[in-house]
């Protein structure tokens, strides 16, 4: 499991190279395909070397050479080179840019990622869907920042924590209705306050009717937080097209018996 630095969530890496998101704040899931091997061993370093050899990135691009060649560029110099752009190391990768690969995430940058064992610095393009996440053998795109001498000891971290941390029991329904009329009575008189400050008075209507429908309506809308893109169904209870990569748990290669 790696943590994502500045997020409220975290990811994992699952099977057929898919990277599945969980946003913590919601519960919701989001899907990215084929965007590892799916496997961080020494025998991979070759492979993820290759692919991005194959890019062909200018490896030179802030070079001082690069710099003043680029310097005197007129106007119409820039827009005919607007293609070197493609090929910046970071750039996103056009393959990953492409409209079947494309899918929609709730974040615009990923800088920092880190599990039990080390923390690792994206070196390439900012954007969660454009970039792969090969971090233990793709030192072209990830930079490691613990130290060796720390990466050493990542057996010692463990040592102790063999016993999971206890959690208390949930909140009882008597405690949240009580937290839930707190929190209305302190947002009523803040309002109340703020008015009589500049003349004027507050009267509250009181509903059951109305909250009733607000507390349904919110709890629908907790519900669609939470729905993973292969379990979304239309009004006819035909399953929708997942907006995003499918979860690898609804593969057919998982779901198929032995």
């Amino acid at each position: 499991m790696y943590y994502i630095c500045l997020w409220h969530g975290f990811y994992a890496r699952q099977g057929y190279g898919t990277i599945t998101f969980w946003e913590a704040t919601t519960g919701a899931k989001f899907h990215l395909a084929q965007r590892w091997f799916g496997k961080t061993d020494e025998r991979s370093i070759p492979e993820v070397d290759q692919r991005y050899k194959d890019r062909k990135a200018t490896a030179d691009w802030k070079s001082e050479a690069k710099l003043a060649e680029r310097a005197d560029f007129s106007r119409q110099q820039h827009l005919a080179s607007m293609d070197q752009l493609y090929r910046l190391p970071i750039a996103p990768w056009t393959d990953l840019s492409s409209a079947d690969m494309i899918t929609a995430v709730p974040y615009a940058s990923i800088e920092v990622v880190f599990n039990g064992f080390n923390v690792y610095g994206n070196k390439l393009n900012h954007h969660p869907g454009c970039i792969f996440y090969d971090m233990e053998i793709d030192k072209n795109s990830w930079e490691p920042l613990a130290s060796a001498e720390l990466s050493a000891l990542k057996g010692e971290m463990y040592l102790g924590k063999d016993v999971a941390i206890p959690v208390g029991p949930k909140v009882s329904s008597h405690t949240a209705e009580a937290l839930e009329r707190n929190i209305e009575n302190e947002l009523k008189e803040n309002i109340r306050m703020i008015r009589m400050r500049i003349g004027f008075e507050s009267a509250y209507e009181d509903s059951e009717v109305r909250d009733e429908a607000l507390r349904a309506y919110l709890l629908h809308l907790e519900k669609e937080c939470v729905l993973d893109s292969d379990w979304a169904y239309d009004d006819q209870d035909q399953g929708l097209k997942p907006w995003g990569a499918p979860s690898p748990f609804n593969a057919s290669e998982y779901k198929t018996p032995w």
